[in-house]
Formats: C-alpha cells, structure tokens, sequence
C-alpha cells in the first residue's frame, strides 16, 4: 500500500511541475511578466493578452508649432495641424507625418507644408503605460508665400525627445525637436535677413492604436 501511496505522490509531482518546466523561458521578467530572450528571441509577454503583442500601428492627429529665433530680432512661430502615422515594434517605432503651418506671429501672407519621417527609440515602447524617448530623421518642408510667388523647399536633419503614454486603444504624445536651421537660414540670406539661429519644433499627438 505505501508502495502505491508514494507512486502516486510521485506522479502528482511531476503532473504539477512538467507544465512550469515546458512552458518557462529563462531571463527576469518585468511588472507585466514580459521579457527580452528565451525560446522566442524577442521581447514577448506570459500574463495578459493585452500585453503579450510586441507590434502596433498607430494613426492620429496633431497640432504641430515650428518657432525660428534669430540673433537679431523677433522669432517667426507656425501653427497648424498635422496627420501622423507610426509603426511600433518593441522598443523602437518608425514614424511619419504630413503638415500645414500658417504663419502667426505677423505678416499671414506665407505659410509652411512639409512631412517628416523618423525613428523613435524607448525601452519597451510597445508596452502600455508612460515612455520617455528619443527620436531621429529627416524633415522636408516648403516655405510658400503666394503673394511674391515665393516657394523655398527646406530640407534638414531632425532629433530631439518626447513623452508617450499608451493605452488599450489610445496613444497621447508630445514632442520637442531641433531641426537643422541651416536651411531656413541660406533663404533668409537670399532675402537679406541673415541671423537665424534655431529652429524648433513641437507637437501634441493623439493617436488611435491597434
């Protein structure tokens, strides 16, 4: 009888144990049960479903302001919309954007249109919650002003940071980045108006995600 009562015992051992052995993967997991490595090779989850998809899309709107400052005289600041993609994969994304920015600090005769493209980079960015990250790429954008048939095509590198906060179905985002003002700057000097310094930019995102 003690025979068959230890057999028992020790099949019920194995029968418990057999599945946490089959199904853990080595590394420490995060507050979500994810992790990078094991069997997979990339960064995946064990808890919930919501948490175990390592990609989304993300599409939304925002509202975009680019301000160039000058070392001898006022600022120009654009304000206007924009629509913007991203294509999030773990812990980097590849975003875009196409905008419109009237001029508002003064003269409303000219404008700017433009896209950017670019690649942000944050620990775990695919994961709901807050990420602080930072961002790269390219811009391009036409400075227009109808009256004067002015049209200047800028083009430029682009960094900077931002802060996402992803939820189920949502991602809000805000952004700061430095543009390359060298090329704001040479059409100013075909105008006569040498002395710009920076040229910044800003948006405030919503985007729906999926």
């Amino acid at each position: 009888m003690r025979k068959y009562a230890f057999q028992l015992y020790l099949f019920a051992v194995f029968s418990i144990c057999l599945p946490a052995f089959g199904l853990a993967t080595p590394g420490s997991v995060d507050k979500n049960d994810c992790h990078h490595g094991g069997e997979l090779k990339f960064f995946h989850c064990h808890g919930l479903k919501k948490y175990n998809k390592n990609s989304y899309t993300l599409i939304g709107t925002s509202i975009q302001s680019d301000a160039w400052f000058y070392g001898n005289g006022p600022m120009n600041l654009f304000i206007g919309g924009a629509v913007n993609f991203e294509k999030v994969h773990d812990f980097r994304a590849m975003y875009g954007g196409l905008n419109y920015l009237p001029h508002v600090s003064g003269d409303s005769s000219f404008f700017m249109t433009g896209w950017n493209l670019g690649i942000k980079y944050s620990k775990n960015l695919v994961m709901p919650g807050g990420h602080l990250y930072g961002h790269g790429g390219l811009f391009h954008q036409t400075f227009r002003k109808p009256v004067d048939d002015v049209v200047e095509p800028l083009f430029g590198l682009l960094a900077g940071a931002g802060y996402q906060w992803n939820f189920d179905t949502i991602s809000i985002d805000g952004q700061f980045t430095l543009k390359s003002p060298s090329p704001a700057e040479r059409m100013w000097a075909e105008f006569g108006a040498p002395g710009l310094k920076w040229h910044l930019s800003s948006k405030f995102a919503i985007y729906y995600r999926f």
